[in-house]
């Protein structure tokens, strides 16, 4: 379960809308792209400790 939400994008997606947020909200100054989002996101983890 963990690994397909981690891998499918929905997580990035979330993280990119709680951004997008504060930045309106002026709490931060910038958002980084979608792809650096995804980039950033490393499901391997979860599919060594599923072994």
């Amino acid at each position: 379960m963990q690994e397909s939400y981690l891998s499918s994008g929905k997580l990035a997606k979330i993280l990119k809308t709680v951004e997008v947020f504060n930045k309106q909200q002026k709490n931060i100054s910038s958002v980084p792209s979608s792809s650096t989002m995804s980039d950033a996101i490393d499901a391997s983890y979860v599919k060594k400790a599923l072994k």
